[in-house]
């Protein structure tokens, strides 16, 4: 057994992240960018250089990017939330964290400010795709984790469909990247229960959600929210991608909230 997997797999040390950009690193804030599924931190390009008096850092999820594509791994939300929690505390951030998470990184976002809250001040969810699985044959929820499992018995198409997908422009599925899309969408995204989570979070949580994503379900966002006080819902004319009106509003809240704990 390599020493690599002696200590990360039998002694459970969690992995670093890459850290694909850290500026700012004077200011008294700190805003952790955690991109989604078969994507890397190159997807928030547009966004970092608008975030005014802050310390800016963006990660790469264990499997994608340029961090560590352990094979053994599960890469669901709870060993990818170690991981950051490791990175971040090797950056020498230790508090006043606001998290914005897309898609599979909102996921991640919820498990990390569950176990660390006194860390995460504030969560900034893009896109969260909450599924709860019901009892119902055709309700939505059962529908898409059927998609998903088809899916991931047809990897050449995966990664053949991701070439057309362009409005993510961190998004890169490939041979390398494969394995931890597979078994993400397994363990991340299928076998999820991040909205039972998401009612326990402590800290405020804004949501933005576009009215045209189709891989989202409206009806579990409005449940979670009426369940937990500290959530925010912001619908906008977008969808599932962080363009246009959505990154428009992420910009402002971003901002707003850095405001607001200042």
């Amino acid at each position: 057994m390599a020493f690599d997997t002696f200590f990360h797999r039998v002694l459970r040390i969690p992995y670093k992240m890459h850290v694909a950009l850290d500026k700012n690193k004077r200011a008294k804030q700190t805003v952790i960018f955690i991109h989604g599924l078969g994507s890397s931190a190159s997807m928030w390009q547009d966004i970092t250089p608008k975030i005014n008096n802050a310390r800016v850092v963006s990660v790469d999820l264990l499997g994608f990017g340029s961090s560590p594509k352990p094979k053994w791994m599960k890469y669901n939300a709870r060993q990818q939330a170690s991981a950051l929690h490791r990175t971040i505390i090797r950056l020498g951030s230790y508090e006043n964290l606001i998290i914005v998470g897309h898609s599979l990184g909102s996921l991640v976002a919820i498990e990390y400010a569950r176990k660390h809250p006194l860390m995460a001040k504030r969560l900034i969810l893009c896109s969260p795709p909450l599924y709860q699985p019901s009892d119902k044959v055709f309700a939505r929820d059962n529908i898409y984790i059927t998609i998903y499992k088809f899916l991931r018995k047809k990897p050449a198409a995966v990664i053949k469909g991701s070439r057309y997908l362009r409005a993510n422009k961190g998004l890169k599925i490939d041979q390398q990247t494969l394995p931890a899309y597979v078994k993400s969408l397994e363990s991340g995204i299928e076998n999820q229960d991040a909205a039972d989570r998401l009612k326990t979070v402590k800290v405020p949580v804004d949501i933005i959600y576009g009215r045209l994503d189709l891989l989202l379900i409206t009806k579990n966002l409005k449940l979670v929210a009426n369940a937990n006080k500290n959530i925010e819902l912001h619908p906008v004319a977008s969808g599932h991608e962080v363009i246009g009106f959505h990154h428009d509003k992420l910009v402002k809240l971003i901002n707003e909230s850095l405001h607001i704990e200042d």
